[in-house]
């Protein structure tokens, strides 16, 4: 599609429902293919010529490239469709940097609440490790909370009183985060209000309620 930026594989349960959270923001269309994971499509050998891992997102820019991990998406379109530079800040700036650090972090830690959710709701009783839950909340309670609130502090967003792409992949995390249950102690209150902030805005809603 000549109006696009390019095709993203998505559904979604994943991480790419991240890119589409930043074209709703941005403005820029992208060419969705839905793949049902819920059935196996994305191990099947159509998907798996795409993306031999069987993992989603695969995003297939137009200008000839395939890119897999969430976060380095949503970081070349932002390069490529943040034009005034507010949502992602200018390359080299104190803002573009923070925006790095949490991509990368997130990267390396939401792992624990993607799988707090999927062994408390998301997947059948027989199919889940009470153990792997018990992980998941440990490592949440000792550290991965405490580095979010820590950052958070009395901010509206992660960048101030503005939404940015900073919010995107923290509140990716803390929707698992509060799926499985993570954040029902009376300490993580400012995470849930942080979290219940952007649920309401026109472009959440339109992305995880549609």
């Amino acid at each position: 599609m000549s109006d696009t930026v390019g095709t993203l594989y998505h559904n979604p349960i994943t991480r790419s429902s991240k890119i589409v959270w930043l074209s709703t923001e941005l403005g820029f269309k992208l060419n969705i293919k839905v793949i049902n994971v819920a059935t196996g499509e994305h191990k099947q050998p159509e998907f798996l010529k795409v993306n031999p891992r069987g993992q989603l997102p695969v995003f297939e820019d137009n200008d000839g490239f395939s890119l897999v991990e969430s976060n380095a998406i949503l970081l070349h379109l932002l390069d490529k469709c943040d034009k005034d530079y507010k949502f992602g800040g200018k390359h080299g700036s104190d803002q573009r940097a923070h925006l790095y650090k949490w991509c990368v972090w997130t990267a390396g830690n939401d792992k624990v609440a993607v799988d707090s959710v999927l062994h408390s709701v998301v997947l059948p009783e027989p199919m889940r490790d009470k153990q792997v839950y018990a992980d998941s909340v440990k490592k949440w309670n000792e550290g991965v909370g405490d580095a979010l609130l820590k950052e958070l502090g009395d901010k509206k967003f992660f960048w101030g009183d503005q939404l940015t792409a900073v919010d995107i992949p923290i509140v990716f995390m803390l929707r698992a985060a509060m799926g499985g249950k993570l954040l029902e102690e009376a300490k993580w209150k400012p995470l849930k209000e942080y979290f219940q902030r952007i649920a309401s805005t026109a472009s959440y809603k339109k992305v995880y309620e549609q």
